[in-house]
């Protein structure tokens, strides 16, 4: 399971632990302190925590850093549990994700390869897709056009690596996220950052491969 913690929801003892037991649906029993969190995230199983706005726990003070502190001993000692901090965007695309295509079989299989991963590896994972659209850039800026040799063998390799790394890739699934980077303004910033156009480069090129 995935939960995200927004830490901007914390701000005394008595609201952090609410929240906590409510975002982990801990027992009635809970205890309402640092220990009993320790003891209930050390007996989850397979959970993995999203760590929004960590740098808000400064407000709560010590008790901000013993949390933190707390959270970083459960994850250290629960083999099967894991600690990450996010963005708020990544956080935010991270939960939609899961309420659009929680459901299905690629986002099962997303879960069961991504999960083990630590942050550097999982960091490591985005940089190789971000190499990909590097790729895209470099192929446009050369003028090669969507249909060319190089930039279909791109949208191949795109493919290879989602399949290989985070889900099967369809071509059916494919041509959506060819068309979620043109249509969705984080993901077509991000692109972009390698040069603007490069998401809609992407996408048609996407799109002629999925014909």
């Amino acid at each position: 399971m995935e939960v995200i913690l927004d830490c901007t929801c914390f701000s005394d003892k008595a609201s952090t632990h609410a929240y906590l037991k409510e975002q982990f649906r801990f027992p009635a029993y809970y205890g309402n302190n640092l220990d009993a969190l320790y003891d209930c995230l050390t007996e989850l199983s397979d959970c993995r925590i999203l760590l929004q706005n960590p740098a808000a726990l400064h407000q709560m003070g010590e008790y901000g850093a013993a949390l933190l502190e707390t959270l970083q001993d459960a994850a250290r000692d629960n083999p099967t549990l894991e600690l990450s901090c996010v963005s708020a965007d990544e956080a935010s695309y991270s939960a939609e994700a899961k309420e659009r295509w929680g459901s299905t079989s690629a986002y099962q299989e997303f879960e069961q390869k991504t999960s083990p991963c630590s942050d550097h590896t999982y960091q490591a994972l985005a940089d190789g897709m971000d190499q990909i659209f590097a790729g895209f850039a470099r192929c446009m800026l050369a003028g090669a056009a969507p249909d060319s040799a190089d930039s279909q063998a791109l949208v191949r390799q795109l493919q290879d690596y989602i399949s290989a790394n985070y889900y099967t890739c369809t071509k059916e699934i494919l041509s959506c996220l060819g068309q979620m980077y043109t249509t969705d303004p984080r993901f077509q910033a991000n692109i972009d950052r390698h040069a603007a156009g490069t998401a809609d480069y992407a996408g048609r090129s996407i799109c002629i491969y999925c014909q």
